[in-house]
This record gives C-alpha cells, sequence and structure tokens, in this order.
C-alpha cells in the first residue's frame, strides 16, 4: 500500500470510529470545545468614543484675521460735563474724556498627536488610526481652548493670604493635634482646576464637611503629587490650637482671589509633619475638614499659575485693573429670592444698567452648581425661569427647555448658560453685542486672529521610529472691547 493509499485508510478508519462513538466512549471527547477559545470574536468598528469634547461656548465668540504679532484698540472709557445750564453771554462749559489703549500680544496654541506606523498598517480592517488620531487632537484643542477664552491668564494670581483654622472636639474623626494643625491653601486657575482628576466637594449648606480620607491628585502632576501647572504657591499656615478630646474636625476659612477658579486645601498630620493635599474645591472659601489623610500630593514649591503662552480670557480681562467691570466676592451662597429677584444677581444687572444707561446682560454663565441654585431660589416665586424653546432644522427633539433669568429693569429673560468648562461658583453677566450706536464696536468678545486654526501633517520622522506626526495649531489672543458693561459674582458658595 503506498502513502497516498495509507494516509487515506487511516482517515477512513478514525472516521468510521468517530461516528460510532457514544456518551462516555473516550472518542467522545476527540474534538475542539469553547472552552479551547477557538471561537470568534465581534468587535464594532469603529471605537466608541465616551469623552465629551462639548466647546459649544468657544463657537459663539467671533473671530476674524488681523495680521500683526499683537492687536491693539482706543477705548473712550468716560465722558464729563460740567452743568449745562449756561448765562447769557456765557460760554459753555467744555466737556472732557477718559481713555485707554488696550493691547493684546498673540500667543501660539497647538496640540499635537502621533500615529506608528504599525498601528496604521494593523488598524486598516478596524478603523483608520490616523484619521481617528487627528480627529480626537482636534475636539480636545477645541475643548482647551474654550478653557482658555474663559480662564487663560498670563499673570500669576499671588500667593493666597494665610487662611484661618479652627479645630473643634466634634463633628469629625481628626485626632487632637499635640502641636495644633498647619493649614495651607493654594489658588488654582482654570488650567488647574482642570487638572484635577479626582475632586472631593463639599456637601454644600451650613456644614461644607469634606471628608478627607482618599485625597485628590492632579493629572501631569510631578515628584510628589505637586501639580505643575496652573497652581500658586501655598499660603504661610494657618495653625489651630491644641485642644482637649480625642477626635474632631478642623474649620478652615480665607480670603478669596477674584481670578482664581478653585483652591486646593493642604493639612499636616498634627505632629508637625508633611502637609499633604486634602481636597480641592471651586471658588468657595470655607471647608470643614472631617477626616485627613497622610497620602495626598505635598505642598506646591513653584508659582505656575502664570503661563507666558497663554492669553487673558474673559475672567482675568473682567477682573483685571481698570476694566471697569462689576466684580462682588459674594463669601457666602446665594441669597433666597426676593420677588422673583436673587438680591446679588439683581444688583450687578441694577449696577450695570445705571452706569451704561441702558445695557443689560444677554447671557448669564455659569457652571452648573450655580444654575441649580438659581433654579432653587426662584421655583417658589416665578414661573418664568423655564422656557421651551422651538428648533426648526435641528436633528433629534424639536423642542427643547432653556432657563432664563428674569430682568429685574425690563422683564425680559436673560438666558443662563451652563458650561461645563465652567466650575463652580461664579456667575458672569455677559453680553455678545454691545448696544450702543456709537461704540464702533462689532461684538464685545473677538479672537483676533494671526493665524487660525490650522492642522499640519508633518513627513514620517526616522528618529524614534517611523510615526505619522500632526498637530493643530493656531495664533491669535482674545481682544475684551466692553468689559465695563459686564461682570462678575465670584467665590459663591454651594447651595445644600
Amino acid at each position: 500500500m503506498d502513502l497516498a493509499a495509507l494516509t487515506s485508510d487511516t482517515y477512513n478508519r478514525a472516521a468510521d470510529k468517530m461516528g460510532e462513538a457514544q456518551p462516555g466512549d473516550p472518542l467522545a471527547k476527540v474534538g475542539i470545545s469553547v472552552s479551547d477559545g477557538m471561537t470568534g470574536f465581534n468587535v464594532e468598528a469603529p471605537a466608541k468614543l465616551l469623552v465629551s469634547f462639548l466647546a459649544t461656548f468657544r463657537q459663539t465668540i467671533s473671530r476674524k484675521i488681523v495680521p500683526g504679532g499683537s492687536t491693539n484698540w482706543k477705548r473712550i472709557l468716560t465722558v464729563t460735563a460740567p452743568s449745562i445750564f449756561t448765562a447769557e453771554g456765557v460760554a459753555g462749559g467744555q466737556y472732557s474724556f477718559t481713555k485707554d489703549v488696550p493691547a493684546v500680544t498673540y500667543k501660539t496654541l497647538s496640540l499635537g498627536g502621533k500615529v506608528t506606523w504599525e498601528a496604521n498598517v494593523i488598524g486598516r480592517n478596524y478603523e483608520d488610526a490616523r484619521n481617528r488620531s487627528e480627529t480626537m487632537t482636534l475636539l480636545r484643542f477645541l475643548l482647551d481652548e474654550e478653557k482658555a477664552i474663559l480662564g487663560g491668564n498670563i499673570t500669576a494670581l499671588g500667593t493666597p493670604a494665610a487662611p484661618t483654622a479652627t479645630k473643634s472636639a466634634t463633628g469629625g474623626s481628626i485626632p487632637t493635634g499635640a502641636s495644633g494643625y498647619a493649614v495651607r491653601i493654594a489658588a488654582l486657575t482654570a488650567e488647574g482646576m482642570s487638572q484635577v482628576s479626582a475632586t472631593k466637594r463639599t456637601a454644600g449648606g451650613t456644614n461644607y464637611d469634606v471628608d478627607c480620607t482618599t485625597p485628590p491628585a492632579f493629572a501631569n502632576a510631578g515628584a510628589n503629587g505637586i501639580p505643575t501647572i496652573g497652581c500658586t504657591l501655598a499660603s504661610t499656615a494657618g495653625t489651630t490650637a491644641a485642644t482637649t478630646g480625642t477626635t474632631g474636625s478642623i474649620l478652615v476659612t480665607w480670603t478669596a482671589i477674584a481670578g482664581a477658579f478653585g483652591y486646593a486645601i493642604y493639612c499636616d498630620d498634627g505632629a508637625a509633619g508633611t502637609s499633604r493635599l486634602q481636597c480641592v474645591v471651586a471658588h468657595q472659601t470655607k471647608v470643614n475638614l472631617t477626616a485627613l489623610n497622610t497620602t495626598g500630593g505635598v505642598v506646591p514649591t513653584g508659582d505656575t499659575s502664570a503661563n507666558a503662552n497663554a492669553f487673558d480670557g474673559i475672567v482675568a480681562q473682567l477682573h483685571a485693573a481698570g476694566s471697569g467691570a462689576y466684580s462682588k466676592n459674594i463669601n457666602a451662597t446665594l441669597s433666597a429670592a426676593s420677588g422673583n429677584q436673587i438680591p446679588e444677581i439683581a444688583a450687578m444687572i441694577f449696577d450695570i444698567y445705571d452706569r451704561t444707561k441702558g445695557v443689560e446682560p444677554d447671557r448669564l454663565l455659569c457652571g452648573y452648581p450655580e444654575a441649580y441654585a438659581i433654579d432653587k431660589a426662584l421655583q417658589s416665586v416665578t414661573n418664568d425661569r423655564i422656557s421651551v424653546v422651538y428648533q426648526p432644522g435641528v436633528e433629534g427633539p424639536q423642542f427643547q427647555k432653556a432657563k432664563y433669568y428674569p430682568s429685574p429693569i425690563s422683564g425680559k429673560q436673560i438666558p443662563i448658560d451652563i458650561l461645563p468648562t465652567l466650575p463652580g461658583g461664579r456667575i458672569i453677566a455677559f453680553i455678545d453685542n454691545v448696544p450702543l450706536p456709537s461704540s464702533e464696536i462689532p461684538a464685545a468678545w473677538q479672537m483676533h486672529m494671526g493665524e487660525e486654526l490650522m492642522r499640519i501633517d508633518y513627513p514620517m520622522t526616522k528618529a524614534g521610529g517611523p510615526n505619522y506626526e500632526h498637530e493643530v495649531r493656531e495664533m491669535g489672543a482674545l481682544a475684551g472691547y466692553a468689559t465695563l458693561l459686564q461682570g462678575s459674582l465670584y467665590n459663591i458658595h454651594p447651595s445644600s
């Protein structure tokens, strides 16, 4: 029998035996089962992107190309006149005015991406790796640009003053410190707040309790958990007195910095130990620490709250010296409504209207905590805080609910824009277009661009391996033409 015949005979004999196999027969166990892993794996393409890249506020800021390395303009801020009542034969008194010449220097903003040659090849049957990377680079850039428009700053915030720390023998599980507890505060910019990957929020209301057993952490932190961007130096210590009792809490209060978007609170272990990051809060300047940790990051050793490559955003320009904007440190929760008004918001609108002789905000910008607080305060006194808006031509639901604040002057509904990129604790009275016929201002805020957003694809690099590298890049600055027509309430504590 030749080899081919032998192979065929062997195959036929094996097939006959397998056909005769019964349950329990050893031959019945021959084969491949699910446990062997020889099964298909269904993977839907493309990958599902579950990261929010919403930057809708950015889209509302007008943009134009203005050549050069900076943009400058002149503003007439006041016109003062003597009495217009004049005696016969006497010349009228002459008016006087004040002006300034704002200037903003263009800054480069960019974000890059990289795809290896191998990743691009292997992903061909799944999705285009280069296209996915370029899309995510652009979306992430737009989100970060919105943060810069709101909270960019080129001037350091300044080191906070020492806080006041008071130890109580009740209300928490913090052991008595033989020499007292030393508490330090560092202020955070918008960029610094965006680096916080886990935030311990207060419970709100009157107690401000924070359990700091599990500390937050900064993304891109340096050695020992120190934030590498958007953080001031820590204040000098506010120290509690030694107390009796075995456990308790520490009430900490401090002075707000107008341009800050949040604060990091550091505390030692009560025995002159290393200060550790206990919690991060948005705007508010009061916390009651009920439990501490000894594993959080240590206090920052350098001031990174100013960035030479960032431009001044809306908050920085509103609070700059000479801006003329309404600025109010609330240092409390919003007051209960009086009539159909919240006193702090009404006072800001009245002030703007009185100073400008007729301007009211186009929008109120805030985070969701303030939108909730406004809605809660007004729900018992007014029914016009929520409206249903028809949106023709928009995909999906044709109607959506929108929140409004009733103007105390004209009664018009002022839209409340809830911005995910704006941490809690601040309400901005914002205008889009300047309603002054002689102003010669096309928009209250405008991005002046030396070069508009563009995508740059680089040649495949050899150093470090074959990679497809790309980035999105632009150069420009934010021109705040009419800061004196706007306002900012800050250090608004969370409502219960």
